[in-house]
């Protein structure tokens, strides 16, 4: 995920915060994370 800046992972977690379907959708299918993946990086974009 190195092609993520701090700009991407801000606008990723006010997606996270205002829409979480899509965001979930989005991690899981266009990013192919697993869950757990996607479990550890919704924790580490919470803590922003």
């Amino acid at each position: 995920m190195s092609y993520f800046d701090g700009v991407a992972l801000m606008q990723l977690n006010k997606l996270m915060q205002r829409s979480p379907d899509i965001y979930y959708s989005s991690i899981r299918n266009d990013l192919k994370l697993s869950l757990l993946q996607a479990l550890h990086l919704t924790s580490a974009l919470e803590q922003l």
